[in-house]
């Protein structure tokens, strides 16, 4: 007798229509078993922003994070559609919440 495992379907929080295979993933948190990144997508619903993806059948919803600083000359910046600076989205599960989080980098000169 063979067993065949599939990895799991993944989708958008948002539904969007987004759908991908994953990795193996906890079942508590739909987080790569061994490690790794979670699969992201583009997400339609915010604006084209980086918004990881979540086991199907999983009731969740991502939301961006608009900036509240100041947003200098950092290189990296994510702006959403409507031209917003995002410093994170957040995914709200029944399990818990995750973050994804843009980071930028500042840069200067020494005169």
């Amino acid at each position: 007798m063979t067993l065949l495992l599939s990895p799991p379907v993944l989708v958008c929080p948002n539904g969007c229509g987004a759908r991908a295979l994953g990795a193996r993933t906890a079942a508590e948190t739909g987080a790569p078993v061994g490690g790794g990144a979670a699969v992201m997508h583009d997400c339609a619903s915010l604006h084209g922003l980086a918004v990881p993806m979540v086991p199907e059948g999983t009731r969740a919803e991502a939301r961006a994070i608009e900036r509240e600083d100041y947003a200098g000359g950092e290189v990296g910046l994510r702006y959403d559609g409507a031209g917003r600076a995002i410093m994170a989205v957040e995914v709200e599960r029944n399990e818990g919440t995750d973050r994804a989080v843009f980071v930028p980098t500042a840069n200067g000169r020494a005169d």
